[in-house]
């Protein structure tokens, strides 16, 4: 499943102080030289390295809570009294 980044919104990141970005499907990125052009492409990348780590903690999360809960082989509740399985 991918996600797209619709809105951008930076404070004090690089030389940028204070801008905003709504953000189509395809964006074009021009300006002058030392326009924060460079710097607006890092921080999107910034935004979009946090969100694939956000998701990817958030999956082997659920992956971890339904093995938690999963019926081990063979049957039974999988849980341990006193290091024996019961």
């Amino acid at each position: 499943m991918s996600v797209r980044i619709a809105e951008l919104q930076l404070r004090n990141f690089g030389s940028l102080r204070e801008a905003h970005f709504d953000l189509a499907e395809i964006t074009l990125i021009a300006g002058h030289n030392n326009s924060g052009k460079s710097t607006t492409a890092d921080a999107i990348d910034v935004a979009a390295s946090t969100l694939q780590q956000h998701r990817a903690a958030a999956a082997a999360r659920r992956a971890h809570d339904q093995g938690a809960f999963a019926q081990p082989p063979g049957g039974g509740h999988g849980l341990r009294e006193r290091g024996r399985a019961t």
